[in-house]
């Protein structure tokens, strides 16, 4: 895992997922607020998570921080 493929795949879990994203929330809690269902199956959160612990160690690694990564994307996508 190199901090490249890290910065791709925080980025689609903003995208999955939207300005709600946090690295440091379990993936299961994310749930669409109008309807109150979850945003992700269980086995997709369950992933989700799994990739999440080993791609934040990435980031951890380089000396990058993550939520300034994602504060950037979150500009980037419009979200804020």
């Amino acid at each position: 895992m190199d901090i490249d493929e890290a910065k791709k795949y925080i980025s689609n879990c903003i995208d999955r997922v939207g300005v709600c994203f946090n690295p440091d929330e379990n993936p299961k809690d994310y749930i669409i607020q109008s309807t109150g269902e979850p945003v992700l199956t269980e086995p997709e959160a369950a992933a989700m998570d799994n990739l999440l612990n080993k791609y934040v160690q990435v980031f951890d690694d380089e000396n990058i921080c993550i939520y300034e990564f994602c504060t950037t994307q979150f500009k980037l996508k419009n979200y804020i």
